[in-house]
């Protein structure tokens, strides 16, 4: 069980980085909300509750983050604004 379940939240990550690259920052989000579930469940399983309830307020965080940016209300850019 653990061994398919890390593999698959692995196999997440790196969906979500090829996405990123590509530019496409809302499924890579999803991606990577799909490879946290997957470390919940294994940190549930293993009885680490403290770690499951940690990664459970960073899907939290990203969601909200992720809602704002979908919403138009999150207005930062990875590009830096030439001062002039």
């Amino acid at each position: 069980m653990f061994e398919l379940v890390s593999f698959l939240g692995g196999v997440f990550l790196i969906i979500g980085a090829f996405f990123l690259a590509r530019g496409n920052v809302y499924l890579s989000v999803g991606a990577y909300f799909i490879a946290d579930v997957c470390w919940v469940l294994m940190a549930v399983a293993r009885g680490a509750w403290a770690s499951a309830a940690i990664i459970v307020f960073g899907m939290i965080c990203g969601l909200y983050v992720w809602f704002q940016m979908h919403r138009g209300e999150f207005r930062k850019s990875i590009r830096r604004e030439r001062e002039s």
